[in-house]
């Protein structure tokens, strides 16, 4: 093993270790600028990036030679993928000569498949990859297996996506995301030195946490927000609501990841931090696609070419190809190659913008993004879904509410569950709850409910509509 995959080894083993280790090491690493501490790798995919801007020629060459790296290895020691090419009369040699547009040769890869048995699209021996858990947008857990040297190549895509906002490596971020912090009762924060975060417990947005967290951004110079849409938000009303000037003024930026960006998160998030860009991020725990927001276009996404090879199919499996259209988003991970994800069905949606192509770089183009497992969606009394994104609420209300969350059970009906303000009572929710109702019209009733906390993962993500119904037995959602 060289040098360089040693090192890239070691620094994603440092970034899981014990916080008593990274605390110790702390100090030291964080002398060393970022483009020493991430490595040779993070600086070569950095340059492949840039250049794949300027260069489709390369872009369009570099795509082909890893697809055709990634199937022959898949088909000489994967067992999924060695059956399915003999099913397909598939030798290694076609494999190795495949263009991008052979790739519909290959069936859809559903999570089902992969959740079944994950061992069998492994390219390596599993002792030398690490099992990755997630939820995912249903809910079902999924295991699969990903190369332990991940991280400084997921680490240039990151960068590069969050320049488009003017941050730089030596800038520090404020993080509201689910990661373990020791003692999170007493201190639900934890400030990473080599990778200049203050990370923030998302499960401790009270307005004497919130207040907490002002004082450290302000301590640690923490320029940049970052974290879940939902957990900014709830930060962004309480700077509103708590007259935090100081640190409205301190944000230059806000980096939205994991979850869905509403618009009327987006307003809010850019009304309480007047001085600052704002970005959302699409990626996704098997590291099929990575995409950024493109700058000036809200909700406007471009996917990077270098990370994996993105379709938008329809139902059928079909190609989108009409601007305008929705589809369902594949992915084939050209990133790593410990497991072979070839086609993979992301479970997300999206709307056709532009299609890949030597113009545009090979970046396919989508805008709104979103789970069409997510289920967030209200169900009406005449069956009908009604998605969050249609609610689209703007009300003057928010200042009274710390979060809320739709929670359903019947058909036509849900609960509005609130947690208030400092003051907040049921009637001050109200006029949030008709201008829904005249949006919606007669098909939903709510009712106000003041709570301390709201449903939310164990990573801290909280959905806005927590549905107990079964919309997918209910074929209101197809699989």
């Amino acid at each position: 093993m060289g040098n360089s995959a040693m090192w890239d080894r070691a620094r994603t083993a440092f970034i899981h270790h014990p916080v008593w280790l990274r605390r110790a090491a702390g100090p030291l690493l964080a002398l060393a600028p970022p483009e020493l501490l991430f490595g040779a790798t993070y600086r070569e995919y950095r340059r492949l990036i840039v250049r794949s801007r300027a260069d489709a020629a390369f872009t369009r060459a570099w795509q082909t030679r890893r697809l055709r790296e990634l199937l022959t290895r898949a088909a000489r020691n994967a067992p999924y993928y060695r059956r399915l090419s003999r099913e397909l009369g598939l030798s290694e040699a076609q494999l190795a000569s495949f263009e991008v547009e052979d790739l519909r040769r290959f069936p859809i890869l559903t999570r089902a498949q992969l959740s079944a048995a994950p061992e069998e699209f492994a390219t390596e021996p599993l002792s030398q990859l690490d099992m990755v858990t997630t939820g995912g947008s249903s809910g079902a857990p999924l295991v699969f297996h990903l190369d332990r040297s991940r991280s400084p190549k997921e680490w240039a895509f990151a960068l590069d996506a969050w320049g488009k906002i003017g941050f730089s490596p030596g800038d520090v971020r404020a993080v509201f995301r689910g990661v373990h912090l020791s003692n999170v009762d007493r201190t639900p924060w934890e400030y990473n030195r080599p990778l200049r975060e203050l990370r923030l417990s998302p499960f401790h947005l009270t307005d004497d946490w919130m207040a907490k967290y002002c004082e450290l951004m302000a301590k640690h110079d923490a320029r940049y927000l970052h974290g879940y849409p939902s957990a900014l938000a709830i930060f962004a009303a309480y700077v509103l609501r708590a007259d935090r000037k100081e640190t409205a003024r301190q944000i230059r930026g806000v980096i939205a990841i994991s979850e869905r960006l509403f618009s009327h998160q987006r307003e809010l998030i850019a009304h309480a931090f007047q001085r600052a860009s704002l970005t959302s991020t699409y990626a996704l725990g098997e590291r099929v696609a990575f995409g950024s927001e493109l700058a000036g276009a809200a909700d406007v996404y471009e996917i990077e070419p270098l990370h994996g090879i993105t379709e938008l199919v329809d139902e059928e499996g079909g190609s989108i190809g009409r601007a305008g259209e929705v589809g369902r988003i594949l992915g084939t991970g050209l990133l790593l190659g410990g497991t072979a994800f070839v086609r993979y069905d992301t479970g997300d949606l999206a709307s056709l913008v532009e299609t890949p192509s030597a113009a545009n770089g090979y970046r396919l183009i989508v805008s709104g993004i979103h789970g069409r497992r997510s289920q967030e969606f209200l169900v009406g009394s005449e069956g009908q879904l009604i998605s969050m994104t249609a609610i689209n609420i703007h009300s003057p209300a928010y200042v009274k509410m710390t979060a809320f969350q739709f929670m359903q059970t019947v058909p036509g009906r849900a609960v509005l569950k609130v947690i208030p303000a400092k003051g907040c009572v049921p009637q001050d929710i109200e006029p949030f709850v008709r201008e829904i109702s005249r949006k919606i019209g007669r098909s939903m009733t709510f009712e106000i409910e003041l709570v301390d906390r709201l449903e939310s993962s164990v990573r801290g993500k909280t959905k806005f509509i927590d549905q107990r119904l079964d919309l997918n037995a209910a074929g209101l959602i197809g699989e």
